[in-house]
């Protein structure tokens, strides 16, 4: 694909007056001068190729159908007409994006309309004749389109300033920043347009590379910022609902029957995704537990727990890693930077840890990434910091890993505990299914442990757009990758429930998000609720008959 021919600019002479509008044009000032006429200077193939190479808010156009089609591309659009004066879209114009425009007539003032423009990125399309009022008014981040050529430009000093560059394009030039040669040369099948500065991918310096790669970079973390703000958004929109629908005329039976439907569901019904069984009472734990050993080849193992202001609860977490006894176990710290007194607590094990870093990081996953890329273990897992292990669980999990060398994977039952480490209930999982890791995670995080061959296989890092799904999204690789995962017959964790723990505090916010995308990438299509429901209804089935049995002391575990 080849761009249009150059526009030429030809000489002023009497049959070509040098100055007054061309055939077609409205003169301004007259009475239909708030329309513009097909003025087509610029392809919009090259609009949308500036507007995919660097990040930009705001496009200022003079023409029609350029504005028009910018609009699904830009949040702000601003029409004006050759003199410069703001205009407004006809109602059959309308599109997605929005249009914003100044009420004064702006003139022989264009850089005042930067300037009114802020710090916002812009891309420039006016005509020749505008463009000496824009050197003075184009910022760092801003692109001007340009009808002159580029020897015209380089003439009138209008580029080369910082990391800007000018491109012909074929219909005029660009002055913009340096990462946008590669861009539009790949959208212009693979050559740079304009023969004067084209380049092949292989001439292209090492510098361009590493801006364009630098600007993705950043252009990807605005959309994860966004996404994550949406998904909050999302998740308080659907609390406020849950909320209104609470308070209509039939709320107080309706919120009867839901209190009492509470209270029976711990006895009768699922306990599966229920945080508070019954009141607290003393954990108790098998003396078998504790007089497990591990494996003659006793396998390492890599245990990393990332903290956040954790001060009150990181002591018993690393104390049910250390008191265990396990001869291979390597315990990291990754810690975000706290305030409150964990730094102090850490301070104690510093002799104990295999390391401890404090520092902001970029969420939990970020700071597991940062962990295990530092581990060597054969054997892999993460705790947090306001959970704990149950004692032998490392020496049985190495000693099952030594046994059965197919396994990839493996869990256990969970307890759960409240900040005193009272026990307030458990969860009794069926035996492990590989399907339903298609529809929900009911897997206790701080009971699984895997090998690093799988983990390596499943691309050896957690996904770090994700808050609250983090474990289930790792489950799922680890399953596309192959592996064979195992829930073991015991209680391997606590998992500990109080005001400011994450699970309860975003499952209302970003958890909703992040699982219906996930769901969605998985089924690729929207899951509704109701069908989630009914394919995790066996399941839960298995579950309840399970937790009765233990419950009435027909198994043990």
């Amino acid at each position: 694909m080849q761009p249009p021919a150059a526009t030429e600019h030809a000489p002023a002479t009497p049959d070509a007056p040098a100055t007054g509008p061309s055939a077609g044009e409205t003169a301004p000032g007259s009475p239909d001068d708030q329309r513009v006429t097909a003025r087509r200077v610029l392809d919009p193939r090259v609009v949308r190729m500036v507007a995919s190479a660097v990040p930009l808010d705001v496009f200022v156009c003079s023409d029609r159908e350029l504005a028009v089609d910018a609009r699904p591309v830009f949040g702000e659009v601003h029409l004006l007409d050759p003199a410069g004066r703001p205009l407004q879209l006809d109602d059959e114009d309308e599109g997605p994006g929005g249009l914003v425009t100044h009420g004064d007539p702006i003139a022989g003032s264009l850089p005042r309309l930067g300037a009114e423009l802020g710090n916002m990125r812009v891309l420039w399309a006016l005509g020749a004749e505008h463009e000496p009022s824009l050197l003075g008014s184009l910022g760092p981040g801003d692109v001007l389109l340009s009808e002159a050529s580029v020897a015209e430009l380089e003439a009138d000093r209008l580029g080369r300033e910082g990391d800007r560059e000018l491109i012909d394009v074929g219909v005029g030039a660009i002055v913009g920043p340096g990462l946008l040669r590669p861009v539009i040369g790949d959208i212009f099948d693979g050559e740079a347009p304009g023969a004067a500065t084209a380049e092949s991918p292989a001439e292209r310096s090492d510098a361009e590379l590493a801006l364009a790669l630098e600007r993705s970079e950043q252009l990807v973390e605005r959309l994860r910022e966004r996404n994550e703000d949406l998904e909050e958004r999302i998740g308080e929109l659907r609390y406020a609902l849950k909320a209104r629908r609470r308070k209509g005329p039939l709320a107080r039976p309706a919120s009867v029957l839901r209190r009492l439907r509470a209270r029976l569901r711990p006895i009768y019904g699922v306990r599966l995704g229920l945080l508070w069984h019954h009141h607290p009472r003393n954990l108790k734990i098998p003396d078998r537990y504790r007089q497990e050993s591990p494996p003659s080849d006793a396998p390492s193992i890599s245990i990393v727990v990332p903290s956040f202001n954790q001060g009150g609860f990181i002591d018993r977490t690393l104390d049910s890693v250390l008191d265990q006894g396990y001869p291979e176990v390597e315990l990291i710290v990754q810690d975000g930077g706290s305030s409150d007194e964990t730094l102090t607590v850490l301070d104690a094990y510093s002799d104990r840890l295999a390391h401890v870093h404090s520092g902001p990081d970029g969420g939990q996953a970020a700071a597991i990434n940062s962990g295990f890329r530092r581990s060597s273990g054969e054997i892999m897992a993460w705790l947090n910091s306001d959970d704990a292990l149950l004692p032998g669980t490392l020496a049985y999990v190495a000693r099952y890993f030594a046994e059965h060398p197919e396994v990839d994977v493996v869990y256990g039952h969970r307890v759960l505990i409240d900040t005193d480490d009272r026990e307030i209930g458990r969860w009794v999982m069926p035996a492990h299914d590989d399907e339903i890791l298609s529809w929900a995670d009911y897997v206790p995080q701080e009971t699984m442990f895997w090998r690093r061959g799988i983990w390596e296989q499943a691309g050896a890092q957690m996904t770090e757009e994700y808050r609250f799904a983090l474990d289930w999204e790792l489950l799922v690789r680890f399953r596309d990758a192959g592996a064979r995962i195992v829930r073991l017959p015991r209680f391997l964790g606590a998992f500990r429930i109080h005001e400011e723990q994450k699970s309860s505090a975003q499952v209302e916010t970003v958890g909703h998000g992040e699982m219906e995308r996930l769901r969605r990438r998985i089924h690729g299509r929207r899951v509704w609720g109701r069908e989630t429901q009914r394919a995790i209804r066996p399941y839960l089935r298995r579950h309840m008959i399970l937790d009765k049995l233990w419950r009435l002391g027909l198994i043990r575990h």
